[in-house]
């Protein structure tokens, strides 16, 4: 029996890419052990997934944190997580992190067979690799089709997956019930906000509130649906403002900073369709095979866009020739003032998504 650790220590979207992954990897070893390190702001969006049969997690750069701390700190947390994997006797680790310190670890610890991405000649401890200076011209999930591929394993299926339980499910009817919407009425979810991965930039993949403002009014009216906007706690101001700017109290909700993830996850399958930024929830919501429209600015709408089915993953963006500008991992300093969110119109947003609304009710 296989012991294999799946390793991605990033933000929820790629986490969720890495979800067909699994089922190839359950799929080639149904009967392996399968273990996924990631951090903790990202495993609610794997719990519950049958092919998953433990998690390590970790916050990011909690080793960096306890290192500055103590070497007392640090040491303590190495020695734990070194317990963690022993314990679970791994032979094969699938390294997503991109950084040297993972497979390091992992063959001070004796695991074989080490395999992941030379990123910047940071995969000298892999046992198998493959050369890598970033992510472009492909999808990210074409990327991890090549680790497989090294693996002799096949990838039949590049739609992303969550896994909700039917008490999820019942708490999330109640949940909107008990906001004032009815079970019977359509909801159509708006994720203004996003890029908190990016820190202070977040706001270069942000589309303005105002033209959001725009787009939810024209749905509402024509389609007489609930507005649901979904946010962290940080937005729950600039969503509220967002909410009186629609000026539909009666079918508006703002629901940022009263979710957590697997909240999040219920509501949004009870949206028909889904619009919003480059971000988080438009990746779960396409995992969770919801219509959706997902404004792209800097970063690459090929690489990035949400796995799946293109005709219900839909994508705008604006052709300004100096996008997709996030490259390597980075975004420069914009030089064009944020035109390539700026010039997509309301109006171009509200026809897509009378076309996508169209497409869920027929």
């Amino acid at each position: 029996m296989r012991r294999i650790l799946v390793i991605n220590p990033f933000g929820i979207g790629d986490v969720l890419f890495t979800t067909p992954v699994l089922r190839a990897l359950r799929s080639a070893y149904p009967d392996s052990f399968l273990a996924y390190l990631c951090s903790r702001s990202s495993e609610p969006v794997l719990r519950h997934n049958p092919h998953i049969q433990t998690f390590l997690l970790y916050t990011r750069g909690e080793f960096k944190i306890a290192r500055r701390s103590s070497y007392r700190a640090y040491m303590r947390l190495f020695s734990a997580a070194a317990r963690d994997i022993r314990r679970l006797h791994f032979d094969c680790a699938v390294d997503l992190s991109l950084v040297g310190q993972y497979s390091f670890f992992l063959w001070l610890l004796g695991v074989r067979e080490r395999r992941g991405f030379d990123y910047r000649g940071r995969g000298r401890f892999l046992t198998h690799k493959i050369p890598l200076s970033g992510f472009a011209g492909q999808p990210v999930l074409a990327y991890y089709e090549s680790l497989l591929r090294q693996m002799g394993i096949p990838l039949p299926q590049r739609q992303t997956e969550v896994f909700l339980t039917a008490e999820e499910r019942a708490a999330a009817a109640d949940f909107l019930q008990r906001s004032g919407i009815p079970a019977n009425r359509p909801c159509l979810g708006v994720v203004p906000f996003g890029g908190g991965s990016w820190g202070p930039d977040a706001e270069k993949k942000q589309w303005p509130l105002p033209r959001f403002a725009e787009a939810a009014r024209h749905c509402a009216r024509r389609f007489q649906c609930a507005i649901l906007i979904f946010g962290t706690a940080a937005d729950r101001a600039a969503a509220e403002a967002l909410r009186q700017a629609i000026a539909l109290p009666e079918q508006t909700r703002n629901l940022a900073g009263t979710t957590d993830v697997r909240r999040l996850m219920a509501v949004l399958e009870r949206c028909a369709a889904v619009v919003g930024n480059d971000s988080g929830p438009l990746h779960i919501a396409a995992a969770l095979g919801k219509k959706t429209l997902t404004l792209f600015g800097p970063a690459d709408e090929v690489v990035y866009g949400p796995a799946g089915d293109a005709r219900r993953n839909q994508i705008i963006t604006a052709a300004v020739p100096c996008r997709p500008c996030y490259r390597q991992f980075r975004a420069p300093a914009c030089s064009a003032d944020g035109r390539c969110l700026r010039d997509i119109s309301v109006g171009q947003v509200i026809a897509r998504l009378d076309e996508l609304w169209e497409a869920v009710t027929t």
